[in-house]
């Protein structure tokens, strides 16, 4: 008996300090200013975190919080008020400040442990040799999807539009990774790339091009992919330089497929 509960307590210390290891992961730097602007970026890096470690709910609700926080600012104009004077009003600014809080203070690292993560659809990158392997067969082949969150930093020459448009972005990432035939995902896509319009191409740009266009192909609309592709190689050619390696193989492997499939796809699931 004593043996036994020695291996029960055990297993609990390090069950302990595994939570306690996992909790780091979770901590975001608040800063003094509780401005609305400031809190918007909070939110917004707090929610890329919990995607990381799979906390997708949590995510949704900090990547709300922080849409509303510029909501508010294109309504009121005051980016530098109180972020508390909008907690009573906005419940998705409560929720998301509630989320802030209890990941910064970590009092109880039981209550804040990190949960199983959601099942996704994890994408996998498939080369040019691959390509050209299974062209017989789509069935064979799972797309390359942008799965990196955006963050924000204080920069003035970053406007509210597209500080919006990368939040949204946040959200329907968020949609699709939590179902791969999410409608609200690629209407969350559609949104973000309509406040772009009229900007230079960068990476939001590309990454919000690619996850329409897979998202098109996984669920039946291979017109829409094909036009995603084509303005994929556009895009990719004069940003190839801002592009990670794999970024630039995921990318050139999607315009293979995706813009002239073998045969047509079969819907997520």
């Amino acid at each position: 008996a004593k043996a036994k509960d020695h291996k029960h307590q055990k297993l609990k210390t390090r069950r302990l300090h595994n939570i306690n290891q996992s909790c780091q992961l979770l901590i975001i730097t608040m800063t003094d200013n509780s401005s609305l602007s400031q809190r918007s970026i909070d939110f917004n890096n707090a929610g890329v975190r919990c995607i990381e470690t799979g906390r997708h709910r949590i995510a949704w609700d900090l990547f709300k919080g922080a849409l509303e926080v510029k909501l508010a600012i294109e309504r009121t104009g005051e980016s530098n008020a109180d972020i508390q004077s909008y907690q009573n009003t906005n419940n998705y600014i409560a929720r998301a400040e509630a989320h802030l809080t209890n990941i910064n203070s970590m009092q109880n690292a039981f209550q804040f442990a990190p949960q199983e993560p959601e099942p996704v659809t994890t994408p996998r990158m498939q080369s040019i040799e691959t390509w050209e392997k299974f062209s017989n067969d789509a069935s064979l082949y799972v797309p390359f999807l942008f799965t990196d969150p955006i963050l924000l930093g204080v920069d003035p020459n970053i406007t509210t539009r597209r500080e919006s448009a990368a939040i949204i972005f946040n959200l329907g990432l968020t949609e699709h990774l939590k179902a791969r035939r999410s409608e609200q995902a690629i209407s969350l896509y559609e949104l973000s790339m309509t406040l772009l319009a009229g900007d230079s191409v960068d990476l939001l740009g590309i990454s919000l091009m690619n996850n329409i266009g897979v998202w098109c192909y996984e669920n039946g609309d291979l017109a829409g992919c094909a036009k995603c592709m084509s303005h994929l190689v556009s895009f990719t050619s004069a940003l190839s330089s801002d592009l990670e390696q794999d970024q630039k193989e995921g990318i050139q492997s999607n315009i293979l497929w995706l813009a002239h499939p073998p045969c047509t796809a079969s819907p997520a699931a």
